[in-house]
């Protein structure tokens, strides 16, 4: 392995994380690493890559936020944990200020593009910015389950390209994840 690659193992093993401390130094490790991410070696980037699981894994069980924040209060978020200011939303979107402005303020939505850009640069999943919907449990009261199936498997059948984590949080909101699970998963 390269000294680079032993040097960061050495500095933060890849275990998992399991206190506050070693999150904090995860994160300084991960944003060392994101911020020369055009200069690192594979593998440096497979260590980033890791990582980030390891501190995605870790805040998903510690740090879970309510499902109620809009995509733009999840950037506000991730801004404010890496003191970044509203002026940077614009610069990291290469937008004009006043486009800037108007997603900040909630007045315009984020496109496809901004959110890849974001997902990238936080290194967190690309649903995060995603709105959430709200849609009506499938499983209804009504006696014709034919078409409620009929609409679940055509929904599945859209679902597959996505991975299995996704998957999991679209039908979860439909209240079909267990039923799902126990049939296809």
């Amino acid at each position: 392995m390269p000294s680079k690659y032993k040097a960061l193992t050495d500095r933060h093993p890849l275990r998992p994380i399991k206190t506050e401390e070693e999150l904090d130094g995860a994160l300084e490790v991960a944003r060392e690493l994101y911020l020369n991410l055009n200069s690192l070696n594979d593998d440096e980037e497979d260590y980033l890559d890791v990582l980030s699981t390891l501190i995605t894994q870790y805040e998903k069980v510690h740090h879970t936020r309510e499902g109620n924040f809009t995509p733009i209060e999840h950037v506000k978020y991730l801004f404010e944990m890496n003191n970044l200011k509203q002026s940077d939303f614009g610069k990291l979107l290469s937008l004009p200020s006043g486009r800037a402005s108007e997603i900040w303020n909630g007045h315009r939505d984020l496109t496809k593009t901004h959110i890849a850009i974001l997902a990238e640069r936080f290194c967190v999943n690309a649903t995060l910015f995603l709105p959430k919907v709200v849609v009506p449990i499938l499983a209804t009261q009504n006696s014709d389950t034919k078409i409620t199936n009929k609409v679940l498997s055509k929904i599945k059948k859209a679902l597959e390209p996505l991975e299995p984590e996704q998957r999991h949080i679209v039908l979860e909101s439909l209240g079909q994840y267990k039923e799902s699970q126990d049939k296809s998963e």
